[in-house]
């Protein structure tokens, strides 16, 4: 049957026109959109559901809840949140330009249970790389564009937009420190930082203090939960999101339970293409609005040509070295430039060689060729201080047989099976460090810091060799679709390639027992 009509944002009648209209009569191409977008409107309508119960009628902070029998404890969805929205609050929506952020804001206008307020976020100053002085680069940077964008949803959906100009925060907290972990040879994540220190640091602050704001909303792709045991029931849980290819809790990982307590992620339970359909079938003009990729304030420029303006000592010229022979191959044009995995351009190879390693401070960048694949193999790595959801570790991470987990090295991997410990915790193995890596330790304590991690580290043993473990980058930890956290890598462990040599066995041969140690 078809769906009933959406509700729309009852902030100003303007905001019926984000509803196509219906004609009596249509093709049959029409048709089948108007169905899809019928189906997709009822879709959306479930996830406002959800996003109701979890974050526009959950009353786990009223003054009933600590009576609230058990039966109410167990309804709570997985989008429920601590906070007492049965009275009306003002929640903040951070609106970047995109699709998601848009159906978010559209969401929960909609719900008009609460006042409903969109933002929109500058992180990047373009007038630094002599822009025009406004925040706009039409050379390089989308922040125009982006803004552009989100006046416009804002309003076609009848709300005023509110700018927040974080460009200082973003530069001091996340460019700054990345371009510290670039020159020494590290390939950091920008995105957890700016999760950590601007989104839901400077950010849910200025929502709080300007806007008044009581919740932030965003589009993630990521889910909340009530953490159980919680004395005064405000932490919560933070879950992978339900659509698995846009999953956006690694990103998140970082974040502290305190501040997820106070955010909101509609779109948590949605796939990406139904999210899509919804907007469309709200006529939002980002509905078809390519999905951002890469770094945000490297916009359409090639990373080598953007980094060699910030970044001197990364790109100093230096040598490829074969991994095998020890010898020389080729020459690079800067550590900073390559990451562990990727492909290293050698004119005259007559096979593909890959990055396996990188010596920041000779200069040196150690490459493996395809058939030598081993080289980029490792049973286990170790974080810097690890930010644990929560805010502690679990008690089995100092138990002699540690704690199961999955991980997730990079964004764009599937998890895998692993057993981790607390660097801290006596029981914690001993991880043999690979001879192809080399920083300089000033660099690694900056990557700490954009991690959002205060804590220990931990020491990961993986179940299976993972491939291009890279320092600087996340390793974050799961306990199936919870995250429960992650901190960047600091230490990886040995390769097999290493491992093979070390034991003197023939080329091929891959020794399959660990080379952890308990101790």
């Amino acid at each position: 049957p078809a769906a009933p009509p959406l509700r729309l944002s009852a902030c100003s009648p303007a905001a019926e026109r984000c509803l196509p209209s219906t004609r009596a009569a249509m093709p049959l191409a029409a048709a089948a959109r108007t169905a899809r977008a019928a189906v997709a409107a009822a879709v959306a309508r479930r996830a406002l559901g959800h996003a109701n119960t979890l974050a526009l009628r959950s009353n786990a902070l009223s003054s009933s809840s600590s009576s609230s029998s058990s039966s109410k404890d167990n309804n709570k969805t997985a989008h429920s949140i601590p906070i007492d929205l049965s009275t009306r609050k003002t929640v903040v929506v951070g609106v970047s330009g995109g699709v998601d952020s848009a159906l978010t804001l559209a969401l929960l206008c909609a719900a008009n249970e609460h006042r409903v307020v969109a933002a929109h976020l500058r992180s990047w100053d373009a007038a630094e790389e002599g822009g025009s002085g406004d925040g706009d680069s039409p050379e390089h940077c989308e922040a125009a564009a982006e803004r552009a964008d989100a006046r416009r949803v804002a309003r076609d959906l009848g709300c005023e937009l509110a700018e927040a100009d974080l460009s200082r925060e973003y530069w001091h907290e996340v460019f700054a420190p990345a371009l510290d972990a670039y020159a020494a040879g590290l390939t950091p994540n920008p995105d957890v930082a700016c999760n950590v220190h601007v989104k839901f640091g400077a950010f849910a602050e200025h929502a709080r203090r300007r806007l008044g704001a009581d919740l932030v909303a965003t589009g993630h792709y990521a889910r909340l939960r009530p953490r159980a045991g919680s004395a005064s029931g405000s932490l919560v849980s933070l879950l992978a999101g339900a659509d698995t290819a846009y999953d956006q809790s690694y990103f998140l990982a970082g974040v502290g339970s305190g501040a997820l307590s106070r955010a909101l992620f509609p779109l948590g339970e949605m796939l990406k293409a139904d999210v899509r359909a919804a907007a469309a079938a709200r006529a939002l003009h980002v509905a078809q609005k390519r999905t951002s990729t890469g770094l945000c304030f490297v916009g359409r420029r090639r990373f080598g040509d953007f980094i060699s303006s910030y970044v001197a000592g990364g790109l100093e010229a230096g040598e490829f070295v074969d991994v095998e022979s020890g010898r020389a191959v080729g020459a690079h044009a800067g550590v900073a430039l390559h990451t562990i995995g990727q492909r290293a351009r050698l004119g005259g190879a007559n096979e593909a060689y890959f990055v396996a390693g990188k010596d920041a401070q000779r200069r040196v960048l150690y490459v493996a060729r395809e058939s030598q694949s081993d080289a980029l193999l490792t049973r286990g790595a170790a974080t810097g201080a690890f930010s644990w959801v929560a805010g502690a570790a679990p008690a089995a991470a100092d138990s002699v047989a540690g704690m199961r987990v999955t991980f997730k090295a990079r964004y764009a991997t599937p998890t895998a099976g692993a057993t981790a410990w607390a660097a801290s915790s006596a029981h914690a193995p001993r991880v043999p460090p690979s001879g192809f890596w080399r920083a300089p330790e000033a660099a690694l304590g900056g990557v700490e810091t954009m991690s959002g991690g205060a804590g220990a580290g931990v020491v990961v043993r993986f179940d299976e060799p993972a491939k291009a473990i890279t320092p600087g980058q996340m390793l974050v930890l799961y306990d199936g679709d919870e995250c429960l956290g992650g901190g960047p890598i600091q230490a990886v462990g040995q390769s097999l390639f290493e491992e093979r040599r070390a034991a003197g066995a023939t080329a091929g041969a891959v020794r399959r027992e660990t080379p952890f140690v308990i101790i």
